[in-house]
């Protein structure tokens, strides 16, 4: 019942007084008439750590290799302390993932392009399927699953860096390359835009 609904809604956003999560936390059950019901909760999570009025939000997101259940908490942020006391201004491109003001050019990973080939691959399988069977729609989910974890090793591989290099520095400023609009210097030349 649940994955009939949700394939209609990709997202379902609930407001603070369409849940009720379970006392045990394994439960949440949706009552803002939608028709969803109860859920099971699955995986490793540390949501019973947290009381249940910090969560102010919850949504129901459906990815090409399941449903999540996503909870926005009310909590305090601790900035991490840095551990370096040094400027570096990074510039981000295509050739390498960052230069940095330092002459440090840290290489781009290539993660597509590493994974072409199993993506080729799932994709002509799909094309060998026929047309409204489920073999068909089976492997249109692999070749989504395929895309999500290019995806998903894309983001973590650019927060791991970016994490490191804002512990090393103190002072971290780079350049917005996706400006709407880059306004022109007296010379004519697109000036940057730096962030802080």
């Amino acid at each position: 019942m649940v994955s009939l609904l949700l394939d209609i809604f990709a997202k379902v956003r609930c407001s603070p007084s369409g849940w009720a999560l379970n006392p045990v936390k394994r439960h949440i059950t949706f009552t803002d008439k939608k028709g969803i019901g109860e859920v099971k909760l699955l995986g490793k999570w540390d949501i019973h750590a947290y009381p249940v009025m910090s969560i102010k939000r919850v949504r129901l997101v459906k990815k090409a290799d399941g449903y999540y259940c996503q909870f926005a908490v009310d909590i305090e942020i601790k900035p991490e302390q840095t551990t370096g006391n040094g400027e570096i201004g990074l510039d981000v491109g295509l050739e390498f993932f960052y230069s940095d003001s330092n002459g440090h050019h840290e290489e781009n990973p290539r993660l597509l392009r590493k994974a072409e080939k199993a993506i080729k691959h799932a994709q002509r399988q799909i094309y060998k399927k026929e047309k409204g069977k489920n073999q068909r729609r089976k492997a249109r989910q692999r070749y989504a699953r395929k895309h999500l974890k290019v995806n998903r090793q894309r983001n973590e591989h650019s927060k791991r860096l970016g994490r490191a290099v804002c512990k090393a520095n103190a002072l971290v400023a780079y350049v917005d390359a996706f400006a709407q609009r880059v306004p022109l210097g007296l010379s004519g030349v697109p000036q940057a835009r730096f962030k802080y």
